[in-house]
This record gives structure tokens, sequence and C-alpha cells, in this order.
């Protein structure tokens, strides 16, 4: 009878016959769409930083970046730049990028640096170090990420800086030191329609 009675409750309770929750996840690979006008500064910031460098190096003249900006942005025709297009640039970014976090490096390690001498030579030589190391996985994994890196070749223009016995770096000091005002005009030139 106790079995009995304790069915017929347990039957009417709402704990024992409430349905399972539906527990079905579904996972979708679809990527939101990227703002194309943030894709086109992400690319624009790169390749100027990648330019810049170059600069840094001799390789490029100065007098020829303002031109080949114009022209990128001419063929990218008021589009975010392809996909295949931003690989490239990363690409060739990580590789002009690594070269120069690493010639600051040998630099450093061949005692070819003139720091400041506010501490020890030692002192400033070991923190210069473990930054540019930091700086090499940040630009490695910024490119990867599709990430602006303009920012950790800005200051590994710092460290040079500092390489040449400045504190800090003087106003002007180096190519990358114009990277946001050239972003901002060629940007604002493409909003306009007034690139070439």
């Amino acid at each position: 009878m106790r079995i009995l009675l304790f069915a017929i409750i347990m039957s009417n309770c709402p704990i024992w016959t409430s349905q399972a929750a539906d527990l079905t996840v579904t996972v979708t690979t679809e990527q939101a769409e990227a703002d194309p006008a943030a894709v086109t500064r992400t690319a624009l910031s790169n390749y100027l930083a990648l330019e810049l460098t170059r600069i840094t190096f001799d390789v490029l003249e100065p007098g020829e970046l303002e031109e080949r900006v114009e022209l990128k942005l001419v063929a990218w025709g008021g589009q975010a730049p392809g996909e295949a297009e931003r690989l490239e640039i990363g690409r060739q970014l990580l590789a002009e990028g690594s070269y120069y976090l690493t010639s600051l490096s040998y630099l450093i390690q061949a005692g070819g640096a003139v720091f400041p001498d506010d501490r020890p030579e030692a002192s400033h030589a070991g923190d210069a170090l473990v930054r540019l190391d930091a700086l090499q996985r940040r630009l490695a994994d910024g490119i990867a990420a599709g990430n602006d890196v303009a920012a950790v070749l800005i200051e590994a223009e710092a460290i040079r800086a500092l390489t040449e016995g400045n504190s800090a770096p003087p106003p002007d000091f180096g190519p990358l030191a114009h990277h946001a005002q050239m972003l901002e005009r060629a940007l604002a030139r493409a909003r306009t329609g007034t690139a070439l």
C-alpha cells in the first residue's frame, strides 16, 4: 500500500514528470563580416609600417613612399584589399620586421649599442633584449591574427633610440615616427576620393 501511495504521489509531482531541458548546441563556423573600413585601415597601417621599415634600412627612398601608398589605395579601388594581398603584406612585414628586431638584438649583444649613462649598460642591454624578444612574439602573433602591428615597430624605434644614447626617442626619430600622420592623411584622401 505504501508503495502504491508513493507511486501515485510521485506521478503527480512535477519534479518527476517534467521534460528534460533541450541542451542541443548548434555550432556555426561562419565569421562575422569584417568592417571593410577597419580591414582597409589595418592593411594600410601594416603596409605603411612595412615601407617605413624599408626606409629605415635604405631599401626605399623616403620620397617614393607617398606615391606607393597612393597607388596601393587606387589599386584597392575604394574596397578593402583581398585576403591574398593582406596575407602577402603580412608575410613581407613579418620578414622585414623580424629582421629589424633581430638586427637590434645583434647590435646589443655585440656591444655596439651606446646606451644612456643613467643606468649600467648591462641593465639597459638586458631590458632591451627582453623587450625585443617580446616584440618578436607580438609581431608574429599580431600578423597571424591579421592585426595592425605598427605599434610593435614603433616600439622597436624607441629601443633603437635607446641604443643611440637617447633616453627617449627625439621628435621625428626614424621613419616610423611619421606612421600615424601618414596613415590618417592617406585614409582621409581615400575617403574623399582624392587619392591620385
